[in-house]
């Protein structure tokens, strides 16, 4: 088979064995440019990818380099962004319903997107890790304020950004900048994001999460905010926001102002509560909840010093 690319059609599997070659040349290098390669070998080094048979640590540093192999903890082993981490895994990667865990040296560092926005800048094409299993962001669990994940793309951008990956997406020790952002995490489509010991800053004007098209996001123990946000977490269409299904102590710094309200819901969706203590002074709009959504306190009663407000089938039980 030969001819310009512009050329080619199409061939169904039948078309062709697996034994029939092909010729790849350079035209610049002339004839010790040409090279032939069966369709075995071509699907074999296209479409392959590696299946896990264990779970599988990567690592990414400030002074690693993203043309490294992301498999060992040192400046010649590690990858240097998060965004390479995500697009490699998912390019290379079958999970095989195990955990792939990204390591993450204390540091600042872009954040990631599932979007292709190379390809395509309208967030029309979306990456995805392939197998389900866990992908897991490991920051610094004990310092979470070393690890500081800021947006990808300015004022449009989020630390994390995710529609519909295969796998559950799980966060811990990092810290949210939301610094010029649109928000600190947007999930859209049917995906579980949780995130753990983590902190919130530069959230003025801003919503800390969204949460929407059926996605569920849980955030659990060790949540530190500092400074004043617009919206903790804007939860629509079919979607779950859950604070903590054991105990979880939220802490405020900076005496921080609530712009808008802790938590709003809509379109038949639900946020749940478990046991809060509430550490700092913050004041403004505890809740509001409409279009048949419903806030599940179990007792517990969110930041704030305004209640709230239900309509349009909105609960609170």
């Amino acid at each position: 088979m030969s001819g310009k690319i512009s050329e080619l059609v199409e061939l169904s599997a039948t078309d062709v064995a697996t034994d029939d070659q092909f010729e790849i040349r350079d035209t610049s290098a002339g004839a010790s440019g040409s090279k032939s390669i069966t369709v075995a070998e071509l699907r074999k080094g296209v479409f392959s990818r590696e299946v896990l048979t264990a779970n599988r640590d990567y690592y990414v540093r400030t002074d690693g380099n993203d043309s490294n192999t992301g498999l060992a903890n040192t400046a010649g082993g590690a990858w240097l962004t998060l965004q390479h981490a995500f697009i490699w895994i998912c390019g290379n990667i079958d999970f095989n319903s195990l955990q792939v865990t990204i390591n993450i040296a204390d540091g600042t560092y872009a954040g990631v997107t599932g979007y292709d926005l190379i390809a395509d800048p309208d967030y029309n094409i979306v990456r995805s890790p392939v197998g389900n299993g866990n992908l897991k962001f490991q920051g610094n669990e004990v310092s979470p304020q070393n690890v500081i994940i800021q947006a990808t793309d300015g004022s449009d951008g989020c630390c994390f950004d995710f529609f519909a990956p295969t796998a559950n997406i799980l966060v811990n020790g990092v810290t949210l900048d939301l610094t010029n952002q649109f928000a600190g995490v947007l999930v859209n489509g049917n995906l579980q994001f949780t995130l753990t010991k983590y902190r919130i800053m530069n959230g003025a004007g801003k919503t800390i999460f969204y949460v929407g098209l059926a996605a569920r996001l849980f955030t659990l123990d060790g949540v530190e905010c500092v400074g004043s946000f617009d919206i903790f977490a804007d939860v629509s269409y079919h979607s779950f926001f859950n604070i903590s299904q054991n105990t979880v102590t939220l802490v405020f710094t900076g005496s921080p102002v609530i712009g808008t309200v802790f938590v709003k819901a809509g379109s038949f969706s639900i946020v749940a509560l478990g046991t809060i203590t509430t550490s700092g002074v913050i004041t403004g709009t505890r809740y509001v909840m409409n279009s048949n959504s419903i806030l599940y306190a179990g007792g517990a009663v969110l930041p704030g010093t305004v209640g709230g407000s239900v309509s349009s089938g909105g609960q609170v039980i």
